[in-house]
């Protein structure tokens, strides 16, 4: 939980969309006791040099009307203005063709120090007219964003399913981070797209001896991104003395589907933990399980986190029958809504986590009645299980490492023999299911890797998420379930030797140490 004076606080957490057709800010009638207050950073930061703040007076005014006891968490979603974007090409990402990505809100690269610095500058500012203004002791936190869709994500563009960044800040800090952590490399350039694509496809992981170009790049951008995070996570720390959390989205590493993901830039969470920069981390719910009927679930490894002392948080952005637009994944009703939504929120409470749920585009997503009587409830047990102490006491866990993401392959196309039967809901059938064969991906990669928590979460017994990285603050667990720890560190076989001096099972999905020396 979070602490509020001192005190324990359950947070029943809710964001809601300004895109409302009413021109509210209203997100239900839950009882929210937590809303996230934040504008588009175009709107306070017009120009290099140029800030209006008083746009988080205007909102901090309007959430207050549907929320007047609620605390704040501000969200600081920060991009460079478009004046410096113009004037700075050379700090933009751009192709291997030397074009500019032109994607969300100026893609800067996350290797220019140029941009991070303006953005860090950007970041004291707003928390220094915030912990100044009449509503600052509501604000309970920051929540520190940027990247793809406001996520420390990769950037991506519509042609490509990932992109590299071959900026010439981006070549410089990959030569610079090669030479330091691949001795064996002796050609600096980035690889392309169409050569990641090319490297043993036919293989589960990368030859280090002939593709050690290609895991460096893929260790350098998440080292990238995650270092950009813990810069700016650690100045709202230092801004607020320490008196106020700070967290942001980071940790994707439970949610492989398909050997692209590497490009996310999820695979240095480690580093994130050991840098003490953030008090949460958030993500939402995969896609891939999130329909009628199965487990929702987790992208990151909570059970790691918590045992840092950092809370671990789901973003719910379900889109309900209230969702103007008509998508796949979207309830047709309000009875199934209904039934998702439950489950969500009883997979948050049962794994400690608070309850987070964000009126994504439209802001309508939450707002209809049964929610509120839901939320009303779930925000009663949580309070009670604070106010008793009930905590989980899971004896499984699935473990997954992240380096072993890093050497993974760029694969085209489906590649398996398993297909599962796929249940649907088109919004256009209203209530009506739809079925459908699906392949489920790659041979072993994505059985491994994401089927597989859904085999493990059925179980019928509590399941936790752990980081390979981390295993040696793990507390004690029955059974093991390593999933893809074939990139075997000598801290993760220190870790490995400990518990099989302990009563318990490991199980290895991989032959261990596959891809070690």
């Amino acid at each position: 939980v979070f602490a509020l004076n001192g005190k324990p606080f359950f947070a029943f957490w809710g964001g809601v969309s300004n895109n409302r057709p009413d021109f509210t800010r209203r997100h239900s009638d839950a009882p929210l006791n937590l809303i996230t207050m934040g504008a588009n950073s175009r709107q306070w930061w017009t120009r290099k040099d140029a800030y209006d703040f008083s746009v988080f007076d205007r909102v901090a005014e309007e959430l207050s009307v549907h929320n007047p006891d609620a605390c704040f968490m501000a969200d600081l979603s920060i991009y460079p203005p478009e004046d410096w974007v113009k004037e700075n090409p050379g700090e933009m990402a751009c192709d291997d063709g030397g074009n500019p990505s032109t994607g969300w809100m100026g893609t800067y690269s996350f290797s220019s120090k140029r941009a991070v610095e303006l953005i860090e500058g950007a970041l004291v500012r707003a928390i220094e007219y915030l912990e100044h203004a009449p509503y600052a002791n509501r604000i309970i936190g920051y929540r520190v964003n940027s990247g793809n869709t406001i996520e420390w994500l990769g950037w991506e563009t519509k042609n490509r399913d990932d992109v590299q960044d071959f900026s010439p800040a981006s070549r410089r800090a990959f030569e610079a981070f090669a030479r330091k952590n691949y001795p064996e490399i002796t050609d600096f350039s980035i690889p392309t797209f169409a050569e990641r694509c090319a490297a043993d496809t036919d293989g589960l992981f990368l030859d280090r001896r002939r593709h050690a170009r290609i895991i460096a790049y893929h260790d350098f951008h998440s080292t990238s991104i995650a270092e950009d995070a813990i810069r700016l996570c650690g100045a709202a720390k230092e801004a607020t003395g320490g008196r106020k959390v700070v967290g942001t989205y980071y940790g994707y590493t439970m949610t492989l589907f398909e050997c692209g993901e590497q490009m996310r830039g999820h695979y240095s969470l480690a580093r994130v933990l050991d840098a003490d920069a953030v008090d949460f981390l958030m993500s939402p719910p995969p896609y891939g399980v999130r329909r009628l009927g199965d487990i929702c679930g987790e992208m990151k490894p909570f059970a790691t986190m918590q045992a840092r002392g950092i809370l671990p948080v789901i973003e719910d952005d379900s889109r309900t029958h209230m969702h103007p637009a008509q998508r796949v994944e979207q309830t047709p009703n309000d009875e199934l809504s209904t039934f998702a939504l439950r489950r969500n929120m009883g997979v948050a409470l049962c794994r400690g986590e608070p309850f987070y749920s964000l009126a994504i585009n439209d802001g309508l997503n939450f707002d209809f009645p049964q929610f509120g009587y839901d939320a009303a409830a779930i925000r009663a047990a949580g309070l009670f299980a604070v106010r008793t102490g009930v905590g989980r006491n899971a004896e499984i866990a699935v473990v997954i490492s992240e380096e072993s993401v890093k050497a993974l392959p760029r694969y085209e196309g489906p590649r398996d023999t398993y297909r599962e039967l796929v249940q649907t809901y088109p919004p256009d059938d209203r209530g009506r299911a739809r079925h459908k064969e699906g392949s489920s991906g790659l041979p072993l990669v994505t059985e491994s890797y994401n089927r597989i928590l859904k085999r493990v979460c059925r179980l019928g017994a509590p399941v936790d998420y752990l980081l390979a990285e981390d295993l040696a603050r793990a507390r004690n667990y029955k059974l093991y379930v390593f999933v893809n720890c074939s990139c075997a560190s000598e801290g993760f076989v220190q870790s490995v030797r400990t518990l099989r001096d302990r009563p318990c099972t490991l199980l290895w999905i991989h032959a261990p140490g596959y891809a070690g020396e």
